[in-house]
């Protein structure tokens, strides 16, 4: 199996004209109000899988109003991450992004450091190798209530793909009371690139007092900036994406809520963001210039989620389920000449990644504002991961291939069972700690067979291998929180304790794993 998945990107900047947004029909009830906040304007959050105010939440947290980034047109996580202290991104350039939160990342084969979920449920791999610290969503905000980045260790209640952090992607629920939709669109043009344009729609229809359907789509270009002097083509970096989303809400009572949703994304480059050198001279070829291969860098990538969120009232207790599926797909061609040039002139690796996730979770809290308050939950998943890399000889113009070099098949499968809990003493009206604890066990299986003149264990002869481990930890939480007045943000002491008991307890704690190959 290769190691390595695209060359080296060079950092460019680019002069961006101004974006002229229209809008072509907006009902009244759309947005009459900031969806983050509630009546008296405070934003509300659920980072700690509570309804709670920004203010109240012990754990440094950055909401961002999906409505106001549309109006800005800032419709991807590269346009506005820099707006979150801490966030940075390590765009590969090949429709893959390493997300790095308080400078914590992983290696090009480490497994996530940031989680990121939908309406709570995980989104993507959670082992390096199906790419999981690779492949991001690309939502579009046209349907998304907010977005809310945690940043520190999120262990205990969102698992060990959350050391660094957590993306939470918020969606708008469907309303029972008012009929409301939009349709909007925006251009933009890049110094010396492409076009680039956006069409977003949603409408609401509430079907009566109980029912109510939201569909939203959206389709987008960026533009291209990067010429192939090889091929003569121009802007071979353009994106194209599209997608929706379908979303049903059922209030059959006054104290069950079920929210089911579906979702929907695609994504293609058309080729690499990179600039090269030339091979002999070493020299720049000229501004935004590459001659890399035909195609080369070009990636599609899909997304299917399905989700459904149950909300039950118990009066002493609040019961909520989580349950999630989804589908990933993604497939990318890099010009791995120079790496391969003893074997042959030109060549190409092809990455064929899919995933296919189950998720289940269910917890119990307490209602809000009490002297003790508790969560407890359990989380449970089910990954299967088959990929496949291919490393061809192509021919050196048209990119066709000659013949195959490698093919190397590896699925994998991670299946993960979870039980955690909290619970926050307020001592007094300014002044509660938190403490909390997450028990995890996790098993994963990898097979591998590669063929060809560079994988065969011998002339004709596959090499095969297999490995298979246990792994079980347990992680504790301990918070004490701080708050000098009701509508001052919030103090915690120390302000790093959250990530000094979270890491230093996860490494104390009892671990033990088991492997055979």
């Amino acid at each position: 199996m290769i190691r390595a998945f695209t060359l080296k990107t060079i950092s460019m900047s680019l002069l961006t004209c101004s974006v002229a947004t229209l809008t072509i029909a907006d009902m009244p009830a759309y947005a009459a109000a900031t969806a983050d906040a509630d009546n008296d304007g405070e934003i509300i959050v659920t980072a700690q899988k509570r309804v709670e105010r920004l203010q109240d939440t012990p754990v440094p947290v950055t909401a961002l109003s999906a409505s106001a980034l549309v109006e800005r047109n800032q419709t991807r996580l590269q346009d506005y991450f820099a707006q979150v202290p801490g966030l940075s991104l390590n765009a590969q350039g090949d429709g893959t992004t390493v997300i790095i939160l308080r400078g914590i990342a992983t290696a090009n084969f480490g497994n996530p450091t940031v989680a990121v979920s939908v309406d709570d449920v995980p989104y993507g791999s959670s082992t390096a190798l199906a790419g999981g610290q690779l492949l991001q969503p690309d939502l579009d905000p046209a349907d998304l209530q907010r977005i809310e980045v945690l940043r520190g260790p999120q262990g205990t209640l969102y698992g060990a793909s959350s050391l660094g952090g957590l993306i939470k992607y918020v969606t708008t629920d469907p309303s029972t009371t008012e009929l409301s939709g939009r349709v909007q669109g925006d251009f933009n043009a890049t110094q010396d690139g492409g076009i680039g344009y956006g069409v977003r729609d949603s409408v609401n229809v509430p079907i009566n007092e109980k029912f109510a359907l939201r569909a939203t789509g959206f389709s987008r270009r960026t533009a291209g900036y990067v010429d192939n002097v090889f091929t003569g083509k121009d802007d071979v970096n353009a994106l194209d994406a599209r997608g929706g989303r379908i979303s049903l809400l059922w209030k059959p009572t006054e104290t069950l809520s079920i929210k089911l949703g579906a979702l929907h994304q695609y994504s293609h480059g058309h080729g690499a963001s990179l600039v090269t050198t030339d091979v002999n001279k070493r020299l720049t070829l000229g501004d935004l210039n590459q001659s890399l291969l035909p195609g080369s860098g070009s990636f599609k990538s899909k997304s299917t989620l399905f989700t459904g969120n149950i909300d039950l009232d118990l009066d002493w207790a609040d019961l909520k389920s989580v349950t999630g599926y989804g589908r990933n797909s993604y497939f990318s061609g890099s010009d791995y000449s120079r790496l391969y040039a003893s074997f042959t002139p030109s060549s190409v690796l092809y990455n064929d990644m899919k995933t296919r996730k189950f998720t289940q979770e269910i917890r119990l809290s307490s209602p809000a504002d009490q002297t003790l308050e508790w969560l407890v939950g359990g989380f449970y998943t089910h990954e299967r991961s088959p990929v496949t890399q291919i490393l061809d000889a192509v021919d050196g113009t048209t990119a066709a291939t000659a013949s195959n070099l490698l093919t190397a098949y590896f699925p994998t499968t991670y299946n993960e069972i979870s039980v955690f809990g909290d619970v926050t003493y307020h001592v007094t009206q300014a002044f509660n700690v938190q403490v909390g604890a997450r028990y995890s066990h996790n098993k994963q299986g990898y097979d591998e067979v590669d063929t060809g003149p560079l994988g065969e264990a011998a002339p004709g002869v596959p090499f095969v291998t297999s490995a298979s481990s246990k792994d079980h930890a347990i992680t504790f939480l301990v918070v004490p929180q701080y708050k000098f007045s009701r509508h001052a943000p919030t103090a915690i002491l120390p302000e790093n304790s959250r990530w000094f008991f979270t890491v230093w307890r996860a490494h104390a704690s009892s671990h033990r794993q088991r492997r055979r190959s």
